[in-house]
C-alpha cells in the first residue's frame, strides 16, 4: 500500500513538473563536414578531409515544459550526412565521398527568453545527440573501376554528438508557433571502424562527422 502510495505522489510530481507539452516538426538543410585528424605523423600515410557535403535533418520533437522558460526536449531525427575523406601515401592518394544515414535521438535543454517583441522568443538549446546509422553507401572514389556496391562498410553502427541551437519562435493564435534558428551538430565519437575487410582506416586517422544548418518549423 506505501509502496503504491509512494508511485501516486512520483507521479504527480511528474506530471506537474511537466504541465505543458508541446509538439514540433522541422526541416533542416544543412552542410556536412568531415573533421580529420592524424593518429601518427610518421607512418607515411597523411590523412584530411576531402571537402564539405550537403546534410539534410528531418524530424519531430517533444518539448516537456519544467518552467515557463525552459522545456526538456527530447527528438526523433532522420539524418543524411557525408564522409568524405583522403589518405595521401607516398607516390598516390585514395580519396571518397560517401553518404551515411542515421536514425538521431537528440536529448537536449531549450531555454526561452520573455518575449522581446509582440509574440516573438528567442530560443537557446544545448544537449547530446545519439546517432544510429541505417545506410552507408559509397558515391564517389578516386579509384578506376571501383564498384561502390561490393564496397567494405567503414563507418561505425552508432555516432555520439554534442548539440548547439538558437533561433527565433513566432507565436501564432493560441497554441501554434514558427521557429526558424541555426545549429551546430558537433561529432563527439571516431566514427570509422577498426576492422574491414581492406583497409583499417581507425589506425592511420580519426574522423568525426559534423553538421552545421538552419532549421524551420512548426510547434503545436
Amino acid at each position: 500500500m506505501k509502496k503504491t502510495g509512494l508511485l501516486f505522489i512520483f507521479c504527480l510530481l511528474t506530471f506537474n513538473a511537466f504541465s505543458q507539452v508541446k509538439f514540433s516538426l522541422k526541416l533542416s538543410p544543412a552542410i556536412a563536414m568531415t573533421r580529420v585528424s592524424d593518429k601518427d605523423g610518421n607512418d607515411g600515410i597523411n590523412p584530411a578531409s576531402n571537402g564539405s557535403g550537403v546534410g539534410f535533418v528531418g524530424g519531430a520533437a517533444l518539448d516537456f515544459f519544467i518552467t515557463d522558460n525552459l522545456a526538456f526536449n527530447i527528438g526523433l531525427n532522420y539524418v543524411s550526412t557525408q564522409l568524405n575523406e583522403k589518405y595521401g601515401y607516398p607516390g598516390g592518394e585514395y580519396s571518397f565521398k560517401r553518404n551515411v544515414q542515421y536514425v538521431q535521438t537528440p536529448v537536449t535543454l531549450k531555454a526561452f527568453t520573455n518575449e522581446i517583441a509582440t509574440d516573438l522568443q528567442l530560443y537557446f538549446q544545448l544537449g547530446p545527440t545519439i546517432n544510429f546509422k541505417i545506410s552507408e553507401k559509397l558515391k564517389s572514389s578516386n579509384v578506376s573501376g571501383h564498384d561502390p556496391e561490393s564496397d567494405d562498410k567503414i563507418v561505425s553502427p552508432i555516432d555520439a554528438g554534442l548539440y548547439f541551437g538558437a533561433g527565433v519562435l513566432y507565436k501564432v493564435g493560441e497554441s501554434n508557433a514558427l521557429f526558424a534558428g541555426f545549429y551546430y551538430n558537433r561529432g563527439l565519437t571516431n566514427v570509422t571502424l577498426t576492422n574491414t575487410n581492406s583497409v583499417k582506416y581507425n589506425d592511420y586517422a580519426r574522423t568525426h562527422l559534423d553538421l552545421i544548418g538552419i532549421e524551420a518549423g512548426i510547434r503545436f
